[in-house]
């Protein structure tokens, strides 16, 4: 609570930038309907091409509103807290968030009997990135903690010989928030039911999988129903799937490309084929984890996957690496210890070595502030760090300095992570009140996510957003036509391309003045201007 009021207090006036930033206008259309908003660039550009935002937001310029595909789940919560807490309601949701990961944490370690949930769960809370998640308006600890519970809940009905239907309200409660915290607590009820399968009737599996399925239904459908209510239409629900077409209008399919989001990580080559080659041994794994028959086979697991995690880390690792090192790193610790209890210096060796390359993978090159790759590993993260704490106790000394050290090493990036976002968002917010001061004609760029970070001054200021070079200079051209000529604009281009050997304007002088977030911001004013 402590931790929380310090965040809300620092974080006032900088935490509605970037992705946090686009969730709370999405939040604010669920209260008052679609932002109608005038498109401040249609001076330079009447038909709307290069609106000021490309996913996840977009500018619907015929109709003066913006929209957003972000899963929506998280941001119907949100509304209910501002209206008690104000401003701070934003953050209520994440948080409760973790205190659910917290209490499944719990649950699930009284149901594999492991030592002290009470007293390991809320450290685990600490000393993984499940804290920072907690502390910003995104919907990762919501996911995990319905994760969770759906793997514990999974296991208490089929001990208590019960239907699992809660389990799957669960799981697919968490398959709303998350497609990828889903599929990693999926991964672990099929380890369930394959462990328990003495247990296992034909009528459980049938409940478990319709429950499971029940609620991404009922969304589908209710969408789709609400956007059949002229007077509804697109005001409560102004939600896109990633899979639609930006006009937003085709609702029909809505079920079918809210259930394709649970296979969106396998969409793409070649990083799908590493995808499944993570994920196919993290199930094999976890099979095995509360499973008997096939201790043989241990080690060779074990030591394909040290292989592999090894391979990985040694790579100058980029920020769409970390997802599938992290994974990997983490399956030994989660397949393997369970059958090492008998061999605590083993066991103790692969945890260390686990751990400590799996926060190798959280600390590599990640933009700052842990904002990519952990927070797609979050789940897993949590379960490995659970079965480390729980074992602690049984540790040598050594080892339990040794696990200790790394754990609090964790601490620290998480300290490190939010001095970082502060850092960032608040230079950011300078940068962005000396944009609005120096009143330039437009702001142009090619950084896709610029318009997220800007948002706040995009009414203000006309945003102008080209993908290419190319497509730069021709919505300069496209200037040339407005009377008056504008005569002086901002840019904000990666490195490469404000090189002045690679971007060059004709009748433009540019001068470097300052950045934003480790970007360059260069003034362009026109050849024999007196501006």
């Amino acid at each position: 609570a402590v931790l929380a009021l310090v965040f809300c207090w620092r974080f006032r006036y900088a935490v509605f930038a970037g992705d946090m930033g686009v969730k709370y206008l999405q939040a604010l259309t669920f209260q008052s309907g679609p932002l109608e908003l005038d498109y401040p660039a249609k001076k330079f550009d009447p038909l709307g091409q290069a609106f000021p935002f490309e996913p996840p937001v977009v500018f619907h310029s015929p109709k003066g509103w913006i929209s957003v595909w972000l899963n929506p789940m998280v941001l119907f919560l949100v509304p209910l807290f501002d209206r008690v807490f104000g401003w701070a309601g934003y953050l209520m949701a994440p948080f409760l968030g973790g205190l659910l990961s917290v209490y499944g944490l719990r649950f699930l370690g009284r149901e594999l009997h492991l030592p002290s949930p009470n007293v390991v769960a809320p450290l685990v809370w600490l000393l993984t990135p499940l804290l920072f998640y907690s502390l910003i308006l995104w919907e990762h600890t919501l996911a995990v903690g319905c994760g969770l519970m759906a793997v514990a809940g999974l296991l208490h009905s089929l001990r208590q010989r019960e239907t699992p239907h809660r389990a799957g309200f669960w799981l697919g409660a968490s398959a709303l928030f998350r497609a990828e915290a889903a599929l990693f607590a999926g991964l672990l009820c099929m380890a369930v039911w394959w462990s328990r399968k003495k247990h296992v009737t034909l009528k459980s599996m049938v409940v478990w999988g319709i429950s499971t399925l029940s609620l991404p239904l009922l969304w589908g459908w209710l969408v789709s129903w609400m956007a059949r209510v002229p007077t509804t239409a697109q005001v409560t629900f102004p939600y896109q799937s990633p899979f639609s077409p930006w006009s937003g209008h085709e609702w029909g399919a809505h079920l079918t490309k809210i259930l394709q989001t649970l296979v969106e990580p396998f969409q793409d080559a070649p990083m799908g084929t590493l995808e499944w080659g993570s994920i196919v041994p993290l199930a094999i794994l976890l099979g095995l984890f509360l499973s008997q028959p096939f201790q043989r086979f241990r080690w060779v697991g074990v030591s394909v996957l040290f292989i592999a995690g090894v391979a990985l880390a040694s790579l100058q690792l980029t920020t769409e690496k970390v997802f599938f090192a992290g994974i990997l790193t983490a399956c030994p610790a989660l397949g393997v210890t369970p059958f090492l209890r008998r061999r605590p210096q083993t066991k103790t060796l692969i945890w260390a070595w686990a751990l400590g390359l799996f926060l190798l993978a959280v600390i590599a090159p990640n933009n700052g502030g842990l904002q990519r790759g952990c927070r797609y590993l979050l789940l897993p993260c949590v379960f490995g760090v659970f079965l480390v704490l729980s074992e602690w106790l049984r540790m040598n000394r050594a080892w339990k300095w040794t696990v200790g050290v790394i754990l609090l090493l964790g601490l620290a990036i998480q300290i490190q992570g939010v001095t970082v976002l502060w850092n960032h968002k608040e230079s950011k917010e300078v940068a962005l009140e000396r944009m609005v001061e120096s009143k330039p004609d437009f702001v142009l760029t090619s950084v896709w996510y610029f318009p997220q970070e800007a948002g706040r001054i995009y009414s203000k200021v006309p945003i102008l957003w080209a993908r290419t070079d190319p497509q730069v200079h021709a919505i300069l051209m496209q200037t040339e036509s407005i009377q008056p000529k504008p005569d002086f604009f901002l840019a904000v281009l990666p490195a490469a391309s404000a090189n002045e050997g690679n971007f060059h304007l004709p009748n433009w002088d540019a001068n470097r003045n300052g950045e934003f977030g480790g970007l360059p911001i260069f003034e362009f004013h026109r050849t024999g201007s007196t501006n």
